[in-house]
């Protein structure tokens, strides 16, 4: 799964985020803000594979390339992972979890 040297790093940014976009948030607001920018990173993925399929208006589509839409996938990813270290969610259990799911439903 996820090793567990990139989850320190995680660990790293996740430390280094919170002192510079926020002074002294509490949990729950860290929480919703986390939540807030995972809402803004999804968007701005679906808007550059929107733009991939032309479904943008022209400035969109001049400059969408395959290296913003893998740099907007990578921001997601990152983003849920420091929210889910923030809500103390174990990744690499959730994930085992749902694979578990999947295989039970043959997916796997």
């Amino acid at each position: 799964m996820i090793t567990k040297n990139f989850l320190e790093i995680i660990g790293k940014i996740d430390k280094k985020v919170a002192k510079y976009y926020w002074e002294n948030p509490t949990k729950e607001e860290l929480i919703l803000k986390k939540f807030a920018k995972l809402t803004e990173e999804v968007w701005e993925l679906s808007s550059e594979i929107l733009a991939g399929f032309w479904a943008q208006r022209r400035p969109k589509t001049e400059s969408h390339s395959k290296e913003a839409l893998e740099l907007e996938f990578a921001d997601v990813v990152l983003t849920t992972l420091l929210l889910s270290k923030t809500m103390n969610v174990d990744i690499n259990v959730a994930l085992e979890k749902k694979l578990e799911k999947l295989k039970e439903r043959g997916l796997l």
